[in-house]
């Protein structure tokens, strides 16, 4: 299975998503088309006019995360499983863009920042590193 079926079999085992930083919005736009329910944050201001974008801080504004929450560039924020708990699908590479604080080099970095209890499952490709997963305790909470 190549890397986009892979990533989009897990988006689509949620009735429910929360993207943050992403600026795919056919992608997210496709997954409204299949009936799942798709909130988007994002805190670039280039955004704060489109209707389907909640233009605040994942990690600094108070914002309501629903179903399973999907972080496209962990490498430009603060781990979001600190301030959230949940299933996550997280995305993050090592590019060294203008604004990276947090280059992600591996699996075992995402899943420890965000205190990924349950691995569902990873993938590595050239360029980003995924994982999809949980950091919900053994008793579900």
């Amino acid at each position: 299975m190549n890397s986009t079926k892979l990533i989009y079999s897990w988006l689509t085992e949620h009735d429910e998503l929360t993207f943050i930083a992403c600026n795919d919005f056919e992608l997210m736009d496709q997954l409204r088309e299949l009936g799942i329910i798709v909130h988007c944050i994002n805190y670039d201001i280039n955004y704060k006019d489109k209707d389907d974008v909640i233009c605040k801080d994942a990690i600094f504004d108070k914002v309501e995360f629903k179903g399973c929450v999907v972080h496209w560039n962990c490498e430009k924020t603060f781990p979001v499983g600190k301030v959230h708990q949940g299933e996550f699908i997280l995305r993050g590479d090592a590019k060294g863009h203008n604004g990276d604080c947090n280059p992600i080099h591996n699996h075992a970095q995402l899943m420890s920042q965000n205190g990924l209890f349950n691995l569902y499952d990873k993938y590595h490709d050239d360029t980003h590193t995924y994982v999809y997963g949980n950091n919900l305790g053994a008793d579900g909470i």
